[in-house]
């Protein structure tokens, strides 16, 4: 989830604000963003985050697919 992290810091968005736009909660925007979960969003919710944030999906992997995060 470090793409989905830089791209709510160039937009100076907040985890919260994230969650609000999802409709989940900001302790399971947390829990994403931990380094050392490997549960990730579903493709439903990374298709929805880059159409919140307006970029393409594949902007949210990273270029290990988030392997050892």
């Amino acid at each position: 989830m470090k793409q989905v992290k830089k791209i709510l810091e160039s937009q100076e968005r907040s985890q919260a604000w994230l969650a609000r736009k999802l409709n989940v909660s900001p302790a399971l925007i947390c829990y994403w963003m931990h380094p050392d979960r490997s549960d990730q969003p579903s493709l439903a919710h990374r298709l929805r985050m880059a159409e919140i944030f307006n970029v393409d999906v594949k902007d949210l992997f990273n270029n290990h697919q988030e392997k050892g995060e």
